[in-house]
């Protein structure tokens, strides 16, 4: 009876703990799905959160391998996100692990994977010639044919958009001659599509007969993200030739199937290359002017990211300092018994506090993010898909067009201003003066005291870049909503500090902060300054600035 009691006991166990393996895969593989094919940025920050927790518990096991996988996962959401240079922090480290592993299969496999990803980092970060040295080195370790297209893929198309076509045709011949081994008619098409494309560009002969062979199988077997390809494709060749009559026919073709794939991207992809088969000065200035928009975009995601990668790395390096010191402390003062515990009874308090001051940072950089996103879209993108529905829709003149042009340029122009950088080189006062003549009007005059008797070029960048930002929220308070008509601006030495008083004659308001003068406020407290806030309705808003 004890006997069959045990084995009832073990099975019991036995499928308990088989039960939650199966439970723990499935968790897995919903979250990997939620990072591989995302609906929203939700989805990537739930995945995130999740392969943290997955790397925490692995790393306590010290199962080396799974941290190394999660490492991974986690460097593909940061790179979705856009932060190119944490997502590259990440793959390195999970390669420094790898270095203390044997060779195997498994290792190959990560190390594939690794190098891959930083090949997509370097080229999102515009850093090509990195880029192919990470793809080559993933070729190195890879093993299947899979994966040796990818990256031949991914290579090729960093010399398409380099117009070394030479190369790209090389590296798409290899990809194109793999897919012929494997039963799988997408791959072959799209191998043959991106071929033929190359080898037009380099007017060899038989290139078209190729892209309509691989349009034709893409339509005979439903593929319509892959026939969008080809017709742009073919769209791309004709304009080449001139034959802008033709260019047009498979530019439609090409927006009427990103219509059906109701892809935006894919849309507005297929509007341009409608525009450009006007051989119309317009359209290419639209052109310019949408690649300009979509590399400052780029440009303000690598400078977050790299705001992010260089605080991490300076983190680093303060911990290794202290680790070093330590170690030195233990080995000539090992009798200091009472002071080497308080030190370690600090560290999980220090590691808290660094936790959560990293959290708001990262936080502070998202909420940014999200404002920027939220200006373009709002303010620029908007106006730009008016502008193309207006050209497709009716007769437009140049005239109104580039008015339309100088419109959205100037609001380009105006974010771009408002998170710019202050430059150390620059002379401080004359930014100053910029800044509030930039707010001067017909409407509002900006008076400004003392300001020539003042040595700014005293201040570190921290606190230019501070007092610069808050004299800017002012200003830009006052303009939206004080209905004031004078603003003045006293600046002045009390006690060795510098005091700036910042008044106006508008409505005022209930002194209720928010997220504007919250901000303030916390940018002034970084730098170990202070600022005051007075203000009711009807008798203006006064502030006093001491750094």
């Amino acid at each position: 009876m004890k006997s069959l009691l045990k084995l009832a006991l073990f099975l019991f166990g036995f499928i308990l703990a088989f039960g939650q393996k199966g439970i723990e895969k499935d968790r897995i593989k919903y979250y990997d799905n939620l990072l591989n094919y995302p609906q929203s940025d939700t989805d990537i920050f739930n995945a995130i959160n999740f392969f943290t927790e997955q790397k925490e518990k692995h790393s306590e096991l010290n199962d080396t391998l799974n941290v190394i996988s999660d490492l991974r996962r986690l460097a593909i959401g940061q790179h979705k996100l856009g932060f190119h240079s944490e997502s590259e922090v990440l793959a390195v480290e999970a390669i420094e692990l790898l270095s203390h592993l044997p060779e195997t299969t498994k290792t190959r496999e990560a190390y594939t994977g690794l190098y891959n990803q930083l090949g997509r980092n370097y080229k999102a970060m515009l850093d090509f010639d990195r880029s192919i040295e990470c793809y080559d080195k993933a070729l190195l370790y890879a093993e299947d044919d899979v994966n040796k297209n990818i990256i031949r893929n991914n290579k090729a198309v960093i010399y398409k958009d380099h117009e070394k076509y030479e190369l790209a045709e090389t590296e798409f011949q290899l990809v194109y001659n793999n897919s012929l081994e494997h039963n799988d008619v997408k791959q072959r098409n799209r191998a043959l599509d991106n071929l033929a494309f190359v080898q037009t560009k380099l007017g060899k002969d038989g290139a078209l007969e190729q892209l309509e062979e691989a349009l034709e199988s893409r339509l005979k077997n439903n593929d319509l993200t892959g026939a969008y390809s080809s017709y742009r494709h073919l769209s791309i060749y004709y304009q080449d030739r001139n034959d802008l009559i033709q260019a047009k026919r498979y530019a439609d073709k090409a927006l009427a199937t990103a219509k059906i794939i109701n892809s935006p991207t894919y849309i507005l992809n297929a509007m341009e290359l409608q525009m450009q088969t006007k051989n119309d000065s317009l359209a290419l200035a639209y052109k310019i002017l949408r690649d300009s928009l979509a590399n400052a975009e780029q440009q303000q995601k690598n400078s977050y990211a790299l705001i992010k990668f260089n605080y991490y790395e300076q983190e680093q390096k303060a911990n290794e300092q202290l680790l070093k010191a330590e170690q030195e402390r233990r080995k000539k003062q090992w009798f200091q018994a009472a002071g080497l515990l308080l030190v370690v009874a600090s560290i999980p308090l220090f590691l808290f506090l660094n936790v959560r001051y990293k959290r708001k940072t990262l936080l502070k950089v998202y909420e940014t993010e999200g404002k920027i996103s939220k200006k373009v879209h709002d303010e620029v993108a908007n106006d730009v898909y008016r502008m193309m529905a207006k050209m497709q829709s009716e007769e437009v003149s140049k005239e109104h067009t580039l008015d339309d042009l100088e419109l959205i340029y100037r609001k380009t122009r105006d974010i771009s201003k408002s998170i710019d950088p202050i430059s150390e080189s620059d002379d401080f006062s004359h930014t100053l003066k910029d800044l509030m003549a930039s707010y001067q009007s017909e409407k509002v005059s900006v008076v400004v005291q003392g300001l020539n008797s003042i040595d700014l070029e005293s201040l570190d960048n921290m606190r230019k870049v501070a007092l610069y930002r808050v004299l800017q929220e002012l200003l830009t308070n006052t303009k939206k909503h004080a209905e004031a008509s004078l603003v003045v601006l006293k600046f002045a030495k009390e006690n060795r500090k510098l005091k700036v008083s910042y008044l106006d004659n508008g409505l005022g308001c209930d002194l209720k902060k928010g997220n504007g003068l919250h901000n303030t406020e916390n940018r002034i407290k970084d730098i170990n300054g202070t600022i005051t806030f007075e203000t009711t309705p009807e008798k203006g808003f006064r502030s006093t600035i001491i750094l």
